[in-house]
């Protein structure tokens, strides 16, 4: 899901989930119950006024994953994630990324409370999701800043 124009009007390829603010391309029947949430583009994907809120509607959608539906492994994050995309990824890549990224295993209990764990999960999800890291340390220090520790 890559298109862009510059302002020269050249296309160049930028990720939908940059240009949405929407790193997680998260898809929702009810944008207005996520903060900044401008809308939603025409494939159904949010559109957040600031990274920072995408990241942080990508987080709450995670917590929710443990506290609401129960789920505590990368493969079931993964499952669920993908159930609401009907996209072109498949399961085992989308796992096997994770599991490179964070160094969870695939059925490894996993506390979606954990703002380490929430931090790594979402961190791989957005470079999976776009083909790379979108988001400089400056922006997930400020949407985790409990979770690192002075050197």
């Amino acid at each position: 899901m890559w298109l862009a124009l510059g302002l020269s009007g050249a296309a160049h390829a930028v990720p939908v989930g940059v240009l949405n603010n929407n790193p997680g391309n998260l898809r929702s029947t009810h944008p207005e119950r996520y903060h900044n949430c401008i809308g939603v583009d025409e494939r159904g994907f949010m559109k957040f006024k600031r990274p920072i809120d995408g990241v942080r509607a990508m987080v709450i959608n995670l917590k929710c994953y443990g506290s609401k539906h129960h789920i505590h492994t990368v493969e079931g994050v993964v499952c669920r994630w993908l159930s609401a995309d009907g996209s072109k990824h498949t399961r085992s890549d989308y796992c096997k990324f994770i599991r490179q990224e964070t160094g969870f295993r695939s059925n490894q209990r996993i506390n979606l409370q954990n703002a380490k764990t929430l931090e790594a999960i979402s961190r791989a999800i957005a470079h999976y999701e776009n083909g790379y890291q979108p988001y400089t340390e400056k922006l997930w220090r400020r949407v985790f800043p409990f979770s690192y520790t002075p050197r």
